[in-house]
């Protein structure tokens, strides 16, 4: 008997199995006893599908073949059978496993296809039961839920099953589901890499809290920044391995990460003096939203008393950084122009893109005045061709939230 799962049902502990041990393309799958010899075709192995869907293959160790579903049928009580391995047009023969809500520590088992769950036909507890595919159900589901046990006197690896939620950012708590973790850590561990930083392994400088750890599930939360100042990388995907107390490495599995922004977020420039006479001020306030939508308020005003004989002109940008300090976004506005003893407001917005809100860390408002141009199409192209001076003035005064 080599390596390998059985994959029995909580109903009656019958395994999934080939019937008669066939090798044929196309052969049924049966509910009968776990055998403890020759029982190839009750052992099964679960491969990460290579275009990195987060589903699974389900292969048998009799002969290479993986549960499908008959004729790609989407219909309730199609029939599963085993079938060669696809390289396209495969969803019918990818899985995921779902943990039973009620928490019996079994699974479902269910298809990309359409979402139904492999199922024992009429709930029956006869050996050579047939299995089908059956949409999930909320009770009486015995015959739906499947556990993963060791077939071999050798030690399984850790699989990975599914990790929630997919996305996440700094501080939120992480799920993984999964078998053979350990019933206790010992000096097995999670291996977080992101953006080529390695965070928990043995030797590793980046560090992170463990919550949880069990056989079937790990808890963690997302690292924010440890003592060496090492973070994450809002925008990337992590990858996620675990490797119990033997030393065993599961499949990998990934996460995708966004800023530990949260929204809405609002923040405000503050008085900023323009001009030269020490009579011009600027105040500019902005909001983001949850769609991503950037609204500013910009205010300009001046304390003299010489009405039209002064005026000031300035324009506002606003920049957003992602972690590193790298700005992705800028959005200019002006010129704003006002007269002595007047006070004027002069409202703008602009959408930042999801891209830019999955980054987005730190944003500055930068008030600036610059007495050579006062025509609008003069400013605008002095704000432009000036970014690189405006950006640096504004890293001055970043502030992350």
């Amino acid at each position: 008997m080599g390596a390998g799962f059985f994959v029995t049902n909580l109903m009656d502990n019958d395994a999934i199995s080939i019937a008669g041990m066939s090798t044929a393309a196309g052969v049924s799958l049966v509910s009968w006893p776990e055998k403890k010899i020759g029982n190839d075709d009750q052992l099964w192995e679960f491969i990460p599908d290579p275009a990195g869907s987060g589903y699974f293959f389900i292969k048998t160790q009799l002969n290479g073949n993986v549960i499908s579903i008959a004729g790609m049928s989407t219909a309730a009580g199609a029939a599963l059978v085993s079938w060669p391995q696809k390289q396209t047009g495969n969803d019918d023969q990818l899985w995921e496993f779902i943990p039973d809500p009620a928490g019996s520590g079994y699974f479902f088992i269910k298809t990309k296809l359409n979402g139904n769950v492999i199922s024992i036909a009429g709930m029956s507890t006869a050996a050579g039961a047939s299995l089908l595919s059956w949409p999930q159900k909320q009770t009486g589901n015995d015959d739906q839920l499947w556990q993963f046990t060791l077939g071999s006197p050798t030690l399984p690896a850790p699989a990975i099953y599914g990790i929630t939620p997919a996305t996440a950012g700094p501080g939120d708590t992480i799920v993984i589901n999964g078998q053979n973790f350990g019933a206790q850590q010992g000096t097995g561990y999670v291996l977080f890499s992101d953006n080529q930083v390695n965070w928990g392994q043995p030797g590793d400088v980046a560090t992170f809290e463990l919550q949880n750890w069990s056989d079937t599930q790990i808890s963690f939360l997302v690292p924010v920044k440890d003592s060496q100042g090492y973070q994450i990388t809002p925008g990337t995907t992590a990858c996620i391995t675990v490797t119990n107390s033997s030393n065993l490495t599961s499949n990998t599995d990934c996460l995708a990460l966004h800023s530990d922004v949260k929204w809405p977020v609002a923040l405000d420039s503050g008085a900023t003096q323009i001009g030269n006479t020490g009579n011009g001020f600027m105040d500019t306030s902005v909001t983001i939203d949850q769609a991503g939508n950037l609204t500013a308020s910009t205010r300009v005003w001046d304390t003299s008393m010489w009405g039209f004989l002064t005026g000031f002109h300035g324009a506002v940008v606003v920049c957003l950084y992602d972690t590193f300090g790298n700005v992705i976004g800028t959005f200019p506005s002006g010129p704003y122009g006002v007269q002595g003893q007047q006070n004027n407001v002069n409202p703008w917005s602009a959408t930042v893109s999801a891209a830019a809100c999955a980054e987005l860390y730190s944003v500055s408002i930068v008030n600036f005045y610059d007495p050579q141009y006062n025509v609008p199409g003069e400013i605008w192209n002095w704000i432009i061709n000036n970014a690189p001076a405006i950006a640096n003035a504004a890293t001055a005064v970043v502030a992350a939230f």
